[in-house]
């Protein structure tokens, strides 16, 4: 079967909610439960792009909201969706609009599809300024998408129409690709335009067969001009996992609808001037009466909405086999959209698709989730740069069986030595290799699998003793016994005063006593650290070097110290207060003496003081 695309509708027309909202085509809008806010649609866009679908169409017209800006802004909130813009040619000149275009292709990397809307009903477009009647407006819809498609191919356009003038109008921001032109126009005229300038024709959802005809007729006229054409059909969906269940959320549809409502909608959608929607009148009568059309083809919607009036309802099966009728007709895209629109999306792409999927169509799906740029103009996101270590541990070829220790050191880079970098002790326990092991081969790679966490070395002899030659040591206690304590470094070994540093005795290769902890990070995280041990003096007994001596620790500051120590404070702060006032009454002596002699002095100052400490 052939490749299918499916895509959404965003419903700024009034909102959203669980009710048919009316409107459009010279009628007044409806009003629903959930605003049309970019919060809103951002979540039903959202929800599209993961679930498959190609665009989103965004409607214009005076019932709802501007469709430029409402894709723009809604553009920064997905990825791959692309956004089928609904606009009026006319209204601005063929210049600004392709400039406008091209700016949102680039953007939005892509994302742009135009449909290009002539307007049907004249009050509507004497709203927008425009007095032209109908077939003016399709002619002028005709000289307008030439303009454009010749500014697109960067070329100097110099333009003498009867409804545009330009001169030597050339577009710098060219865009890239040029995005694709859909259309809908079920008049003479309109079939024409669409014949010579657009890529993909749209229809309403009428039956199959009404559509084949259509379709053919559109056809022979784009081959008049040498031109091939693809075909879309506008239709909304209400699908359930079973017919009754579909059939029962059209009848409560249908409920929602007071007859005054739909006396007044029919009477605006009379006054279009729209063929296409004279047609859609035909099919629901005006009545809730008869509404079944074709096999599982509702026309209840247009009882009060206008445009696409007619509802796909039935099971996922029925409505897949429907979609096959009008692939045989012709049409490999669709239009879809349901009340509430988010609820509705996930029920179409969770059921109908993945059934489409089994039958051969829907190619364009894409899974869940995916978030692969589908345009060579995409930005890309740059790969995660791969660290030297992740390089060294994915080297091509057979892994080098471990040396002993189990440990192997990654080659420095540029070949020269390079200063350790000072690191904190680690707990004993976590040691990588201790001392006694042989020196590694140079320029061995280090893989995590031949990493062994090891505990302290048992002597000789004893159980868990590790041989360099045997194979490697087992992480955890001996068997049969305890883990011996560790010691700790002392800030002469942190230092490189110690007799036994490591590079005194083995240059920038690392050989780690385990006493001392280890100097580098190991390469994974061990299992189960040691018990911590109090503080021991420093040394190294497996290297049998001596003690070191170990600066007793100050004394912590406590309430029962400072009461202890308050006597000795305060006597020590008296008696240097008295030598201060000693001092000070010898200097007022000597000055007051008349320059008598020191010893006499002295001996005045001692009896003064005597007689006033008594």
């Amino acid at each position: 079967m052939t490749d299918l695309k499916f895509h959404w509708f965003l419903p700024t027309n009034g909102g959203d909610g669980r009710h048919i909202v009316g409107g459009g085509h010279g009628t007044p809008a409806g009003t629903g439960g959930r605003p049309a806010s970019v919060a809103y649609l951002g979540q039903i866009a959202r929800s599209a792009e993961q679930l498959g679908f190609e665009a989103a169409l965004t409607p214009t017209g005076a019932w709802c909201e501007d469709a430029w800006i409402t894709t723009a802004m809604l553009s920064s909130v997905s990825e791959r969706l692309k956004f089928l813009v609904a606009f009026r040619p006319g209204l601005v000149s063929p210049f600004l609009a392709a400039q406008m275009a091209g700016t949102f292709q680039n953007l939005s990397g892509g994302r742009l599809l135009l449909n290009v809307v002539t307007g049907g009903e004249s009050h509507e477009q004497r709203m927008y300024g425009d007095f032209l009647d109908k077939d003016a407006r399709y002619e002028r819809c005709g000289e307008f998408l030439d303009i454009v498609r010749a500014l697109w191919s960067g070329k100097p356009v110099g333009v003498e129409g009867k409804h545009f003038q330009l001169s030597d109008a050339v577009l710098a921001q060219l865009p890239d690709p040029a995005p694709l032109i859909y259309f809908g126009g079920s008049s003479p005229a309109a079939l024409d335009v669409a014949a010579r300038h657009v890529d993909v024709y749209l229809t309403w959802g009428e039956p199959p067969a009404a559509v084949a005809e259509k379709v053919r007729r559109v056809r022979e006229l784009a081959e008049r001009q040498s031109r091939t054409l693809a075909f879309g059909l506008r239709v909304h969906t209400i699908a359930r996992d079973t017919a009754e269940e579909a059939w029962a959320e059209a009848d409560r549809l249908l409920a929602g609808i007071s007859e005054e409502r739909i006396r007044e909608v029919q009477a605006g959608l009379r006054r279009s001037e729209s063929e296409g929607q004279r047609r859609m009148l035909a099919l629901n009568g005006g009545t809730k009466d008869g509404l079944e059309i074709y096999p599982n083809l509702w026309a209840g919607v247009g009882l009060v909405r206008g445009g696409a009036g007619t509802a796909l309802v039935g099971s996922h099966q029925q409505i897949a086999d429907l979609i096959e009728q009008y692939v045989e007709a012709g049409v490999t895209e669709f239009v879809l959209s349901g009340y509430p629109h988010l609820e509705e999306a996930y029920r179409f792409g969770e059921g109908v698709l993945p059934e489409l999927s089994r039958r051969g169509a829907g190619g364009t799906r894409r899974p869940s989730g995916s978030r692969r740029p589908p345009y060579p103009s995409a930005p890309r996101r740059r790969p995660k740069k791969e660290s030297r270590r992740d390089r060294a541990a994915h080297q091509p070829g057979p892994r080098p069986p471990p040396v002993a220790g189990g440990v192997r050191h990654l080659p420095q880079r540029g070949g020269g030595r390079r200063r350790p970098r000072r690191r904190r002790a680690r707990r004993p326990g976590r040691q990588l290799v201790h001392l006694g092991q042989p020196r590694p081969a140079a320029g061995v790679v280090l893989h995590r699998e031949h990493v062994e966490d090891v505990a302290r070395p048992a002597p000789r002899g004893a159980p868990g003793h590790h041989d360099p030659g045997g194979p490697p040591l087992h992480r955890g206690p001996p068997a049969g016994g305890r883990r011996r304590p560790a010691v700790r470094r002392t800030a002469a070994d942190r230092d490189g005063r110690g007799r036994g540093h490591p590079r005194r005795r083995a240059g920038h290769i690392r050989h780690h006593d385990p006493s001392r902890g280890a100097r580098r990070r190991p390469h994974h995280r061990a299992a189960a650290p040691a018990r911590r041990t109090p503080r021991r003096a420093g040394g190294s007994i497996a290297a049998g070097l001596p003690p070191q001596p170990v600066r007793p620790a100050p004394a912590r500051l406590t309430p029962a110290r400072l009461t202890a120590a308050w006597p000795t404070g305060m006597w020590t702060i008296a008696r240097s207060l008295s030598t201060v006032y000693v001092l000070l009454f010898l200097l007022c002596m000597w000055g007051c003496s008349g320059r008598r002699s020191l010893p006499w002095m002295v001996c005045s100052s001692t009896s003064v003081v005597s007689r006033n400490a008594w």
